[in-house]
């Protein structure tokens, strides 16, 4: 469970990737939650970014909800038996990524960037992790 508390000019990322850098290119295999300020339209969207060998997917969640301020959102990746990632918000499903090369490899990855002025924050009220299979 995680609050912005603003979305003018930040770069959040939540998921797992290979490394802690919040661009999308950098990972070869990563399955992620992004909202970027830079790349977004308005009304802002989530966007869900999956990598495999490379080759990146990033896809905006059009639809409720739109990221606001000081609002709770509940963020799941959950990776099935065959790699697949299943991205959640809220509880309800809002894509499914292509398959990943190597969900093993992954570290869980949370952060904000400050894209102009002054630093950014988020709260994190929330963490879990498991693996289901």
């Amino acid at each position: 469970v995680v609050q912005l508390s603003s979305v003018a000019s930040v770069n959040f990322v939540m998921g797992f990737k290979l490394t802690s850098t919040p661009v999308l290119a950098t990972d070869n295999d990563q399955a992620i939650f992004q909202f970027n300020t830079a790349n977004s339209t308005s009304p802002p969207f989530w966007h869900t970014g999956t990598s495999n060998g490379g080759t990146d997917t990033d896809t905006a969640i059009t639809g409720e909800p739109i990221v606001a301020a000081s609002t709770d959102y509940v963020l799941e990746v959950a990776v099935d038996a065959n790699r697949n990632p299943h991205y959640y918000i809220n509880g309800a499903q809002v894509g499914v990524g292509p398959q990943l090369a190597t969900p093993m490899a992954f570290m869980p990855v949370i952060g904000i960037q400050a894209l102009t002025g002054a630093a950014k924050a988020f709260t994190l009220k929330r963490v879990r992790l498991e693996r289901d299979f």
